[in-house]
């Protein structure tokens, strides 16, 4: 149904476009360079969400950069920028895969507080043990890039998120 009403959101009754849905807005394009520097400003990047900045541009970068760099404002703005715009996909696999990956990229960089954001959101509730298994190989093969203690903090996030696993 939600793809329904996301149809008549965009098309009137009579099958016309809505040029004021937020889906249809005129894009502004940005260089990867501007994006590197958006991203470390959450007040910018919700200028730029206004200019029609779409958050999960190039598979997500904005994210990614975030967990890279521990940008923890700026994923606060784009996770709720991304929930309100219901855009982690059309369907219900792909939505799972979206939120899978995401999680992947998190426990990559050790960012426990990020994997928190997603338990609080509920993400894991639904994880699958394929998930799970998915998961935590992401994590077992990852070298957590940017952290010079890496594998206590594969150890820390691996401990975390069995922690949440036995919760569910």
């Amino acid at each position: 149904m939600k793809h329904l009403k996301k149809f008549n959101e965009e098309f009137d009754p009579m099958g016309s476009w809505n040029p004021n849905h937020s889906s249809n807005k005129i894009k502004k394009e940005f260089s990867d360079d501007e994006l590197k520097e958006l991203v470390k400003d959450s007040n910018s990047l919700e200028e730029a969400f206004e200019e029609g900045l779409d958050p999960t541009i190039k598979s997500n970068i904005l994210l990614r950069l975030c967990f890279r760099d521990n940008l923890v404002n700026s994923f606060n703005t784009l996770i709720d920028r991304i929930i309100e715009e219901d855009n982690f996909g059309t369907d219900a696999i792909s939505r799972d895969v979206t939120k899978l990956k995401l999680a992947q990229w998190a426990s990559e960089y050790g960012r426990i507080e990020f994997l928190k954001k997603f338990n609080e959101l509920g993400w894991f509730n639904d994880f699958s043990e394929k998930n799970w298994d998915d998961l935590f190989n992401w994590l077992r093969i990852s070298r957590i890039l940017n952290r010079e203690n890496r594998e206590d903090d594969k150890e820390k996030t691996k401990q975390f998120l069995l922690n949440i696993k036995s919760e569910k």
